[in-house]
C-alpha cells in the first residue's frame, strides 16, 4: 500500500485549468539545453497528469523539412538590400 501512486479528483473546471498549466510545462521541455532535463521536466508533467487522471501523449514531429513554399511577389512590401562597400572609403 505505501507504494501505491494516489490520484485525485478534480471538477471540470479545475481539471481543465491543471492540464493547461501541465501543457505549458510540457512545452518547456523544448526548452531545456540539455536532453536530460528535458527528460526530467517531462516525466514530472506525466507523473502528475497520472496522479489527476489526465492522459497525454507525445507525438513525434515529422522531420523531414516542409517545403512552405514562400513567394517573394506575394509579400505586402518590397525587400530591398543595399551593399555599401566600405573597403573604398
Amino acid at each position: 500500500m505505501e507504494d501505491e501512486i494516489p490520484s485525485y479528483e478534480l471538477d471540470r473546471d479545475t481539471e481543465a485549468l491543471v492540464q493547461t498549466v501541465l501543457e505549458m510545462a510540457l512545452m518547456s521541455a523544448n526548452l531545456q539545453l540539455d536532453p536530460k532535463n528535458a527528460q526530467a521536466v517531462m516525466d514530472i508533467v506525466f507523473q502528475t497528469a497520472y496522479r489527476f487522471g489526465i492522459e497525454f501523449s507525445v507525438v513525434e514531429a515529422d522531420r523531414e523539412p516542409r517545403d512552405q513554399g514562400i513567394s517573394l511577389e506575394d509579400l505586402p512590401f518590397d525587400i530591398q538590400v543595399t551593399f555599401i562597400n566600405r573597403l573604398n572609403e
